[in-house]
């Protein structure tokens, strides 16, 4: 939890609950996790979140394709495709 309350950047709050939302990023952390520490009494649910170390996903190029010209361009890849080739 230190490292969370130091580098709030690197880690994400999180509800125990399916459906996403309700995270909480970056300097909303450090006064959450140090309420949790302080005054455990007084968190109420924030005692059921979890703290996740964020997934920084590396930049890549890609090309698009719209209305007949191509464009490459950088950003983030939300798809993953995992395959195997049996010959």
């Amino acid at each position: 939890m230190r490292d969370a309350i130091e580098k709030p950047n690197n880690y994400v709050l999180k509800p125990q609950k399916e459906g996403g939302g309700n995270n909480f990023f970056d300097d909303e952390i450090p006064p959450l996790l140090r309420k949790m520490l302080d005054k455990p009494e007084e968190a109420g649910e924030l005692l059921t979140y979890l703290i996740m170390e964020r997934i920084v996903p590396p930049m890549i190029k890609f090309s698009s394709l719209r209305s007949g010209e191509i464009a490459v361009n950088d950003g983030l890849s939300e798809l993953g495709i995992f395959s195997c080739v049996f010959s």
